[in-house]
């Protein structure tokens, strides 16, 4: 076994494939139309960011309330010190008057997080708008309103050091879910078809597990294994309630 990576092949209808006794050695239980042609699967997952519910809906109505995901328009702020503003930076007093190193501590102001991603660069985060499902000129630098809120938070971070610096706004669609935590399993009375989506702005963070849990999930159907559990178990022992991450908890 393998994997087979199609490039280039955007992904434009799902239907469900009716059974029918004919002399087709294979037929799948659904059909994928992307850029590059049509394609018949038995295991589906639908792992599309915010275009999930979208996708899902297309199979039915009742699969689309198993993913109530809302695109939150979220935006990051990328602050780069000039050479001669790193020192300054990096012995600012913290509010504990002990000398901190700013731009290799993570730190939150008010709900907006900071985080290291450079010897001399930070990113703060933590504004978002709902704005709807994205189009192509939503993922443009952000409108002044984000630029100016992100801004201002990091002059009461920083103070005035970073002025000279260069700012990047940048815009991204995020998954919510209704209560924050994402959707990772077999949809109910759709056999063969899993969700992995609804990270929210956590999704470097619980993908990896999630997904090892999505994986558990597609091979003991596959497998026909009778599962008793109410837990995936990840590498580590650590245990995830399938309730929790079921995309059937809404329905």
């Amino acid at each position: 076994m393998g994997v087979i990576y199609k490039n280039d092949s955007g992904v434009k209808k799902i239907k469900k494939i009716e059974k029918k006794h004919t002399d087709i050695d294979y037929q799948g239980r659904y059909q994928v139309t992307t850029t590059a042609g049509s394609v018949e699967y038995d295991y589906l997952v639908l792992a599309n960011g915010v275009f999930t519910p979208l996708l899902a809906t297309q199979l039915s109505m009742a699969v689309g309330a198993s993913c109530p995901v809302y695109p939150l328009k979220g935006y990051s702020l990328t602050l780069c010190a000039a050479s001669d503003q790193t020192r300054n930076l990096a012995d600012k007093n913290s509010t504990t008057g002990t000398k901190e190193n700013f731009l290799k501590t993570p730190l939150s102001f008010d709900h907006m997080y900071c985080t290291s991603v450079g010897p001399d660069m930070v990113r703060l985060a933590g504004f978002g708008e709902i704005k709807g499902f994205p189009k192509k000129e939503d993922y443009d630098e952000g409108p002044g309103v984000a630029k100016n809120v992100l801004n201002k938070y990091a002059s009461n971070i920083f103070g005035r050091e970073l002025k000279c610096g260069t700012n990047l706004v940048i815009p991204c669609f995020r998954p919510i879910t209704p209560d924050d935590l994402p959707l990772a399993g077999s949809v109910k009375h759709c056999p063969g078809l899993y969700f992995h989506t609804g990270h929210g702005t956590l999704g470097w963070t619980l993908s990896l597990a999630t997904a090892d849990c999505v994986a558990q999930a597609v091979c003991d159907d596959i497998e026909r294994r009778e599962d008793d559990s109410d837990s995936y178990i990840l590498p580590d022992n650590t245990t995830i309630p399938k309730r929790v991450l079921s995309p059937n908890r809404f329905v």
